[in-house]
C-alpha cells in the first residue's frame, strides 16, 4: 500500500485499468445534428468525419469497480477511422477526481472536472451541467416507449497528448485511442427532447450548436470497456487540437478572471 508497488498489487492494479466494469448505470442522451462543415473542422486526423453529422450530448451517473461511484457529462462527435464507426469525445466532464484521472492517464480523455445531474419522473427526465457556477448545458426529454435493447457494443475514440515540460509543443506524437463497449442494457427508452448549450471561453460548446433534433434516449444498463492505441498523429498538427481540449491558459490570469457570479448575472 505504499509509494512503490509490489508485483501482487501491481497485478490487481492492471486488472483493473485495463477492463473497467460499470455497473446499474443510467444516462440521458440528446442525438442532434450539427453543420457538416462544424463537424470536419473540429475532428482532428486521422479521424473522418461520417455522412451524418451526428453529436450527442448525454448527463449519466455510473458505479464501477476502477473509480467508485461518480456523475458525469458529455459531447460525443460521430467520427471513423479506417471504416470503423465510432463517437469522438469531443468534450467530457466527471464530478470526482478520480474517474478524472483514470479517464486522462490510460484512456485520452479530455475530463474536466464539473457538476452533473440526472432526474427521472415517469416519462419526464432532465439534465443539467454546471462547471465553476456557470452553466454547461441542459437536456429535457419526454420520453414514448422501450425501444428494444440499444446497440450491444460501441467505440469510442480518444487522443493521449502530453504538453511539453518546456510548456512549448507536445513531448512527442498523439496516440489516437479506440475504447470498444460492451453494453447490456435493462432499459433503453426513446423519445422527444431538446438541448441547450451554454458556451464560454474555457468549454466552446457554441461550436456545436444543433441544427436538428433527432430524438431522447434514456438507457438503464452494464457496460464493460477495453481501449487500444490504433494510431498516431504528428504532434505538431495536433497541438491546435490539444490545447482546445484544455482551459485557455492565457484567460485564467488574475486581471482578467470574472467571478462565478458576476459571469451568470451580467
Amino acid at each position: 500500500m505504499g509509494y512503490i508497488k509490489s508485483q501482487e498489487e501491481i497485478a490487481q492494479i492492471e486488472k483493473a485499468l485495463a477492463r473497467p466494469v460499470y455497473r446499474n448505470s443510467q444516462r440521458l442522451a440528446i442525438e442532434f445534428l450539427i453543420e457538416k462543415k462544424s463537424l470536419s473542422r473540429i475532428l482532428p486526423p486521422p479521424l473522418q468525419p461520417t455522412d451524418t453529422p451526428l453529436v450527442v450530448a448525454s448527463v449519466g451517473r455510473w458505479q464501477s469497480n476502477v473509480v467508485g461511484d461518480f456523475s458525469g457529462a458529455a459531447i460525443h462527435v460521430a467520427a471513423s477511422h479506417h471504416g470503423v464507426l465510432g463517437m469522438y469525445v469531443l468534450a467530457i466532464y466527471m464530478n470526482r477526481e478520480h474517474p478524472i484521472i483514470y479517464g486522462r492517464d490510460v484512456v485520452g480523455e479530455p475530463k474536466k472536472w464539473a457538476n452533473a445531474e440526472l432526474f427521472k419522473g415517469g416519462s419526464l427526465v432532465s439534465a443539467l451541467a454546471e462547471r465553476n457556477g456557470r452553466p454547461l448545458f441542459s437536456l429535457n426529454a419526454e420520453l414514448s416507449g422501450e425501444s428494444g435493447i440499444g446497440p450491444a457494443q460501441s467505440f469510442t475514440y480518444n487522443f493521449k497528448a502530453r504538453t511539453s515540460a518546456s510548456g512549448y509543443g507536445l513531448e512527442e506524437d498523439a496516440i489516437l485511442t479506440k475504447t470498444t463497449w460492451t453494453n447490456d442494457f435493462r432499459v433503453f427508452e426513446i423519445g422527444e427532447g431538446e438541448v441547450k448549450l451554454v458556451g464560454g471561453p474555457h468549454d466552446p460548446l457554441e461550436e456545436v450548436q444543433p441544427i436538428e433534433i433527432i430524438r431522447a434516449i434514456y438507457s438503464e444498463y452494464d457496460t464493460t470497456g477495453t481501449c487500444e492505441a490504433v494510431d498516431k498523429i504528428d504532434s505538431a498538427t495536433f497541438l491546435p487540437f490539444h490545447y482546445g481540449r484544455m482551459d485557455s491558459w492565457n484567460l485564467l490570469d488574475s486581471n482578467s478572471q470574472i467571478s462565478p457570479h458576476e459571469e451568470l448575472t451580467s
